[in-house]
């Protein structure tokens, strides 16, 4: 019997580095969350959004599941785990509740509910105790008091308020933690600070591999969110390095189309080049306006850029300089109303999927719009979806067409169960990804198009503070994380976008992304900012101002050629 037994021994010793290699083969992420019925969507769109920015790290097999599912030891299948808890009130399952303290494993509960957890290991552990929330502070102030703002990294975030049908909503809530020990201050991230007191109270606590996060972070998010504070932290729950020691910034000139005014764009590009920022145009190839809502008349036929000599001549010299882009925006930026103005892949109206869409129709509308780029020369590999919105379905085909989306996207719980995979992939397919050819678009099979939703409700809008490499649609993303100059009543101007680019370069991988209309550069009499039309220097301040905050302004093939050669070094190193 003894014999056995040693024999027995041996040979679990001599497979366990077999079965573990086989188990870390694909590492993985569990996500869980709080959804607890069908009804309830709130918990898988928190999951949706976590999944996305774990796209930064395609390797990644993203497992997103209820937290009331969870059976013990389960965390032990992936390296990492996070719990996304959106009710204070949700039930979580006792092994979760032991598992935290007891798993070796990286794992943050990122929200609410911690006060389940076991206080006297959680003294123990980090320093403090939950008691309650801090939330609104109680009177009818005209600005809401409450701990607003976020410090981190030395820098200074905040949480949004906004209006809405004369209330004042917003991420108001967060748990409290109350030290317990002379040490407490080391476990601390991050703080939140009273906007009217400046009381601080711990937000972040981190012992180790285990986190606590005191709220969560993917509600109301503008520019200079906590949103990017967390999105910093998972690599520190990853345990992962940054891919880039230095901060890129990203310029776009937006809806662009053959009626534009090329006096307007040629002052643009001549700024771009003085400032040796690479130009990248967000081109709508076919321009409709039937109700003459931008002054060309009415055009109720779709008219092609390419057709209008003096535009044309304008993208032949952006296209002559290698560092340049013509990014695809749509094919004519619009359903019913003008290009620019009305959606495309959604209806504004009903704020609904379009009416009859399918893959075939998405696929044969892309089609459609090639002509124009093929009459350039060029096989576009970047897109920004109108409005950056369009409907699942859409976005399941853009993932199969498109190499790159740039910009924004809009996110539907209503595409996913409270259970979902997402698959692991790699950084190099963005690379690998064919341009968009009119013979690649007719190659599609619209069947191929898998897990097609049809109702695509609640649609939740996602910034990104790094490119992703594999959302929960598939697509891969280059970030807007600035927003755009917009001078009406001084709305989103040149020093706004420079404070954010300057809390923000904290945040490592991030970009400095942002867009702009040139008919902002009008001369004041016709409604733009210019002491003379073309006068730009508004945007050349912006240019200066990020790259003396120590950002480096790619171009997309810039970019794409630098994955290509980090690609190329990891090949040479294995062998």
């Amino acid at each position: 019997m003894r014999s056995t037994l040693s024999l027995f021994t041996f040979f679990l010793t001599a497979i366990t580095p077999t079965l573990a290699s086989a188990q870390d083969a694909t590492p993985c992420v569990n996500i869980y969350h709080d959804q607890t019925d069908a009804t309830d969507k709130n918990g898988s769109i928190q999951a949706i959004m976590l999944a996305n920015l774990l796209g930064h790290w395609p390797k990644y097999e993203v497992r997103a599941r209820p937290i009331a599912n969870y059976t013990s030891a389960e965390l032990e299948n992936c390296g990492s785990t996070v719990y996304l808890g959106s009710n204070s009130e949700t039930k979580v399952p006792a092994p979760f509740l032991s598992d935290y303290f007891t798993s070796q494993k990286r794992i943050a509960w990122v929200g609410f509910g911690q006060h389940q957890l076991d206080q006297t290991k959680m003294e123990a552990v980090f320093k403090h105790r939950v008691d309650g929330t801090v939330d609104l502070d109680k009177g009818s102030a005209k600005k809401p008091a409450f701990f607003q703002n976020v410090s981190y990294k030395d820098r200074v975030f905040e949480k949004s308020v906004e209006t809405y049908e004369g209330e004042k909503i917003g991420a108001f809530a967060a748990v409290r933690f109350i030290p317990t020990d002379g040490s407490a201050k080391s476990y601390v991230v991050s703080e939140l600070i009273h906007n009217k007191t400046y009381q601080t109270t711990a937000y972040i606590l981190r012992a180790g591999s285990k986190f606590l996060v005191g709220d969560i972070p993917f509600s109301y998010v503008h520019e200079g969110d906590r949103y990017f504070v967390f999105a910093d932290l998972l690599f520190d729950i990853l345990d992962e390095q940054p891919l880039r020691s230095a901060p890129l910034a990203f310029a776009r000139t937006e809806d662009i189309h053959g009626k534009y005014d090329t006096t307007l764009l040629n002052a643009v590009l001549d700024t771009h080049r003085s400032e040796q920022v690479p130009f990248s145009m967000a081109h709508i190839p076919m321009f409709v306006d039937p109700g003459n809502v931008v002054g060309h008349g009415a055009i109720k036929t779709p008219q092609p850029a390419h057709k209008a000599p003096d535009f044309k001549a304008f993208v032949q010299k952006v296209l002559s300089e290698p560092r340049n882009a013509v990014i695809w925006h749509g094919v004519t930026h619009q359903h019913l109303g003008a290009s620019g103005d009305d959606y495309e892949f959604w209806q504004k109206a009903s704020n609904k999927p379009i009416k009859g869409e399918s893959v075939k129709w998405t696929l044969d509308r892309l089609i459609s719009g090639m002509d124009v780029f093929e009459d350039y020369g060029i096989a576009p590999r970047y897109w920004v979806t109108p409005h950056y919105q369009a409907s699942a379905l859409n976005a399941r085909v853009f993932a199969k067409a498109v190499p790159w989306q740039v910009g924004r996207i809009t996110y539907y719980p209503s595409s996913f169960g409270p259970t979902f995979t997402i698959p692991a992939g790699g950084r190099e397919t963005a690379t690998e990804t064919p341009s968009i050819t009119k013979d690649g678009l007719k190659s599609i099979d619209p069947k191929s198009v898998s897990q097609v939703d049809t109702r695509s409700t609640d649609g939740e809008t996602q910034m990104f503070p790094y490119e992703i490499y594999r959302d929960v649609y598939g697509q891969r993303i280059i970030p807007e994380t600035l927003g755009y100059l917009s001078y009406s009543n001084r709305s989103r101007i040149v020093d706004h976008m420079l404070a954010d680019a300057r809390r923000n370069q904290v945040i490592r991988d991030y970009w400095a992304s942002f867009f702009y209309h040139p008919f902002v550069f009008s001369a004041v009499e016709d409604g733009g900012i210019g002491l003379s039309p073309g006068d730009t220097t508004e945007l050349r301040k912006l240019f200066i101002g990020i790259k003396m905050l120590g950002y480096t302004f790619t171009g997309l093939d810039e970019f794409e050629s630098s994955l290509r050669a980090s690609k190329e070094r990891k090949s040479a190193l294995a062998e």
